[in-house]
């Protein structure tokens, strides 16, 4: 691995562990555990404080677009005390693949039907989170077909992942393609 993605993939870390205690309590020593330089270990430790708010900035931005996605399920998890658990254990497992912000809230129901997370508890979590996407969806793109692969129930492999292509349409006011030449 290069400097540059052991750098990377320590600032990743640091956004997603659920528990920053060990980065507060050492952040040289926390960053030679993730094979940084000395150089670099010793600018983790400089640089503490920014790196901190660095995390919660992340972390923001990773959690925000869930509960406009999952309202109901913010709603109830809220209620239960269990969301912050259950953001805290999505980001926290490496879940989120994707660099685009838009997968946020997919991969979060994806997460959910790989990992069983509260359904335990919840029998209808998973029902409920894909039908919010679902609604998510189609109140964003109501004149695209339905999804192939839409099944009745949500249960896992097959579920529905729906195609970025569609979830960013040509501007309104873009001009039309130029017709081809002949």
């Amino acid at each position: 691995m290069s400097t540059l993605q052991s750098l990377q993939q320590a600032l990743f870390d640091l956004a997603v562990t659920p528990d920053p205690a060990p980065f507060v309590e050492g952040p040289e020593a926390w960053a030679r555990t993730r094979g940084l330089t000395p150089a670099d270990a010793r600018a983790f430790e400089t640089q503490a404080a920014r790196l901190l708010v660095y995390r919660d900035l992340v972390r923001f931005a990773l959690e925000d677009p869930l509960p406009d996605a999952y309202p109901i399920t913010h709603r109830l998890l809220t209620g239960a005390g269990a969301w912050e658990e259950a953001v805290s254990a999505f980001l926290g497992e490496g879940s989120l693949r994707s660099p685009y912000y838009r997968e946020v809230a997919p991969a979060f129901l994806a997460w959910v039907a790989e990992t069983g997370w509260g359904t335990a508890r919840w029998p209808f979590l998973l029902a409920l989170l894909h039908w919010e996407l679902l609604e998510l969806e189609l109140q964003r793109h109501p004149d695209l077909p339905p999804p192939v692969d839409l099944e009745a129930s949500p249960t896992p492999p097959p579920r529905v992942v729906p195609d970025p292509p569609p979830r960013n349409p040509p501007h309104p006011l873009a001009a039309p393609a130029a017709p081809e030449a002949d």
